[in-house]
């Protein structure tokens, strides 16, 4: 496969997850083609011939798909998402159930790689099958999507809250990564109360992810703040702040009501007006 310059293989970690999806592809192949000949033979008719690559498919994407989703911005996701056999897309765009993982993908690398070729034939992509399914009559706000990455922390009485708790219950959602013991922490704070007291009513939320070590410190910090907040334990070392790509504190990214990242790490003047737009 050929990759963007903005993407590398490398460790063996990566690789053995492409060579783990190839061989399911050759696999998949196999009995695929096996298959076709039964029903060139007559050995199979043609219904027998359907369920039996319909099965093979299912099992194919019952191994792939959770490598796919396990890093949504890595070079994998996008090596996996567009696997062929015989010339054929094994996941179909244009199919109901295939689309969430375009669209899961093509917003991961919207974070990541907002300038890469391959990300803007991603968008399109997802952009055009939502088109099509409108016109034959679906309602593509409906599908099932997964158009961000989940995030799944535990709050300060240590009760687990999920970001998509409150995807579509809320206009507009800031997903915030701060250091309570930054020197920037007071005033960054300062201004997100101001936002939020103009705005919550109107319908923003604030899921605020603390990255810092010390978890007293956290909890004493955010004791009195209105909106969630939450910590991963990993703190530097957190796999979700890899998976959106910070590497700055604060970092911040804003979100619509479908779980569309709409902005990330702008001015705040320009924030204001985004959540504003949204609201």
């Amino acid at each position: 496969a050929n990759f963007s310059t903005a993407y590398t293989v490398e460790g063996s970690a990566l690789n053995e997850k492409i060579k783990k999806i190839t061989l399911e592809g050759k696999a998949l192949k196999q009995k695929l083609d096996e298959y076709e000949q039964q029903l060139n033979a007559k050995t199979i008719d043609k219904t027998g011939y359907d369920t039996s690559v319909i099965a093979a498919v299912k099992d194919y994407k019952e191994v792939v798909s959770p490598i796919i989703f396990e890093d949504l911005m890595s070079p994998v996701a996008y090596f996996g998402l567009f696997q062929r056999v015989n010339s054929l897309l094994i996941y179909d765009p244009y199919d109901k159930s295939d689309n969430r993982f375009y669209g899961a993908v093509a917003n991961a690398y919207n974070i990541a790689y907002p300038e890469s070729d391959r990300t803007k034939q991603l968008c399109a992509l997802a952009l055009e099958s939502k088109k099509s399914f409108s016109q034959k009559g679906i309602d593509a706000d409906k599908l099932q999507e997964i158009n961000y990455i989940d995030i799944k922390l535990e709050d300060r009485n240590g009760k687990e809250v999920a970001l998509s708790s409150i995807v579509g219950k809320k206009k507009a959602i800031l997903i915030d990564f701060i250091a309570f013991d930054a020197a920037y922490a007071p005033s960054y704070i300062a201004l997100l109360q101001e936002f939020y007291k103009k705005y919550a009513d109107k319908g923003l939320e604030i899921y605020q992810v603390s990255l810092d070590t010390d978890e007293n410190l956290w909890k004493v910090s955010s004791e009195k703040l209105p909106w969630i907040s939450v910590r991963d334990p990993k703190a530097v070392q957190s796999t979700y702040a890899f998976q959106y790509n910070v590497e700055t504190l604060p970092c911040f990214f804003l979100m619509d009501s479908k779980g569309n990242i709409v902005k990330r790490n702008s001015e705040m003047g320009d924030m204001e007006e985004e959540i504003k737009r949204l609201l």
